[in-house]
């Protein structure tokens, strides 16, 4: 559940420090938690396409069936 908060909130900003701040945690937390999102995904998100994919990722599983 954090890692795909994590997701949705960091691509939506693409700031680690915004991203803290929405999610109320440490931007030290925000840094592990993406390293485990980059380790999961096999993306590297320093990547506008591998962001961009993130992105779509979060955006369709946020649709209603």
């Amino acid at each position: 559940m954090q890692v795909r908060r994590t997701s949705a909130s960091y691509v939506s900003v693409d700031r680690r420090r915004t991203t803290a701040a929405h999610l109320h945690v440490h931007v030290s937390t925000v840094h592990c938690r993406i390293g485990r999102i980059e380790q999961l995904t096999g993306r590297d998100l320093s990547q506008a396409r591998d962001r961009v994919d993130l992105y779509l990722a979060c955006a369709l599983t946020d649709r209603p069936a």
